[in-house]
């Protein structure tokens, strides 16, 4: 789920790297990126919150959830840094600035993609 769920992700970020332009195309732009986007995204969330918390014994769900909180705001607040550190890079942020950005964020679900792909295989063949 995860793998695929980045894979989705990463295409719409792909996406939008190829199709940003400097006009706006709401309807057929920002509405199906954002939909298919955040849609992917909060699968995978999803599905990481809960295969974390499944793998716990019971006296450390409590403590196991809230570190994997901990790390997934950790990652954001990366990601937002990262993000604002490519646009900073281009001085004034253009569309071009914007597309790097897209690039950016493909390329590391991309690699998220592959690393949830490979732990899901690891789990299918110790189960």
């Amino acid at each position: 789920m995860v793998g695929v769920s980045m894979a989705a992700f990463a295409a719409v970020s792909v996406w939008a790297f190829a199709d940003l332009g400097s006009d706006t195309r709401f309807l057929s732009l920002w509405l199906p990126m954002g939909l298919i986007g955040g849609a992917s995204f909060g699968a995978a969330l999803t599905a990481l919150s809960t295969a974390a918390a499944r793998s716990l014994p019971p006296q450390q769900f409590a403590s196991g959830v809230g570190m994997t909180t901990t790390a997934r705001q950790l990652g954001g607040s990366l990601g937002v840094a990262a993000t604002a550190s490519v646009l900073a890079a281009h001085g004034v942020a253009g569309p071009q600035a914007y597309r790097d950005v897209f690039l950016t964020c493909g390329l590391v679900a991309a690699v998220a993609a592959l690393a949830g792909l490979a732990m899901a295989r690891t789990l299918v063949k110790e189960s």
